[in-house]
């Protein structure tokens, strides 16, 4: 369909733009000037405020709608509290399991976030990432992706988070939460639902970055090996804990129900497609910056 086609197109744009952001602000001299978190924010604000913005600008879609700006109630509160504890664990196997083939690129920074305050880093890794990319990708992708149904958009736009980390170490593991976020935000049809969660893993990761230190962390750390056990242990011994707040999160929120389609327009309507030359082209340039670099380095 041509709204989906659409939402590809925006994806390749915006994935040039941040990249070519990024890239831009590496070469700009006052940029190194500025503390780690003063260029993390600024990153943030100039790679994500602007694609948004523009976007409503051009398709003056209604952005409450679009965005799913719609209040949470309470027990959706408590659940997805509870959903962002609970999927740590698997989340924490596949990162360590990248972790035996690509470098984690939080563990290569956690000097310069150590050597920075709380607060800012907290507001840089935890705050931004859980609005910016949460407007974007559970918000703008997301929407345009209704055609496919609930699961084949939770996959597709999980698929584009996970390459919006440019770090095939983290692919796995965004990917799985972001399609669970995916999931959380079509059932409660509010954006806080993955807002939420996102803030509360990433903070997760600055507070144990600050609990621990990294002179700290890297004496106690055990045997990449023994820590794949262990962690492997951990995350299939919390499965069924995830399995039931799933549950009870799918009870609170049933599917919603979809406006089938008259007899006689089914087979006249175009299909939806994921891949298109757009998201292929968007493949394309996360292999060439994301995994090639990281094999070749």
């Amino acid at each position: 369909m041509l709204e989906t086609r659409q939402t590809n197109r925006f994806a390749l744009l915006f994935f040039l733009y941040f990249i070519g952001v990024t890239l831009g602000l590496a070469f700009f001299p006052p940029f190194y000037s500025l503390s780690y978190a003063e260029q993390s924010m600024l990153d943030y604000v100039l790679a994500f405020l602007p694609p948004i913005c523009f976007y409503f600008l051009f398709t003056k879609k209604s952005p409450r709608e679009t965005l799913r700006l719609k209040p949470l109630g309470w027990k959706n509160l408590i659940l997805v509290v509870l959903l962002s504890f609970a999927v740590k664990p698997l989340m924490a196997f596949f990162s360590y399991f990248s972790q035996l083939f690509f470098p984690n690129p939080v563990e290569a920074s956690s000097g310069a976030i150590y050597s920075s305050s709380f607060l800012p880093m907290l507001f840089t890794i935890a705050v931004l990432p859980a609005v910016f990319e949460e407007l974007v990708m559970r918000g703008i992708v997301l929407s345009g992706y209704r055609s496919f149904g609930t699961l084949k958009a939770s996959l597709a736009t999980g698929f584009l988070f996970a390459m919006l980390h440019l770090s095939p170490q983290q692919f796995l593991y965004a990917f799985c939460v972001g399609a669970l976020f995916c999931v959380l935000v079509q059932r409660t049809g509010s954006i806080f639902s993955s807002m939420i969660p996102h803030f509360l893993i990433n903070a997760e990761t600055v507070i144990g970055i600050f609990s621990a230190g990294t002179e700290t962390s890297a004496a106690v750390s055990p045997p990449a090996t023994i820590l794949f056990i262990y962690v492997s242990i951990f995350a299939l011994l919390s499965l069924p804990v995830l399995a039931g707040l799933l549950y009870l999160f799918f009870k609170v929120n049933p599917l919603p129900a979809e406006s089938a389609t008259p007899l006689a327009e089914k087979g006249t309507l175009p299909k939806a497609r994921f891949f298109t030359p757009s998201t292929l082209l968007l493949c394309v340039v996360y292999i060439l910056l994301g995994i090639l670099p990281e094999l070749f380095s």
